[in-house]
């Protein structure tokens, strides 16, 4: 997804490098590339450890409540979808 996203980018800045007559502009975009390619690599690694947790809840009324937050959430016909570490599932599935 993420990893994809800056790949692409890095493809197109490659093309705008190879374009580039001024060696300090080449230099710059060189640069960039080889930030979005470090960048590519750090979300491949966050996104491999990454589990989609699905929540179909379609009910007349759902409550969430969080009191240490202070939160609470009222919602009806709703559908989740979130991602959470797999490592922080361990204890839940």
């Amino acid at each position: 997804m993420l990893k994809e996203n800056l790949l692409s980018i890095l493809a197109v800045l490659g093309e705008v490098q190879g374009k580039a007559k001024d060696e300090e502009l080449a230099a710059l975009v060189r640069g960039c590339r080889n930030n979005l390619r470090a960048a590519a690599e750090q979300a491949d690694a966050m996104e491999s450890n990454l589990t989609v947790v699905s929540v179909d809840c379609v009910t007349d009324k759902t409550e969430i409540e969080v009191p240490t937050m202070g939160l609470r959430l009222v919602a009806r016909g709703i559908k989740i979808q979130g991602g959470m570490p797999t490592e922080k599932l361990g204890g839940v599935m």
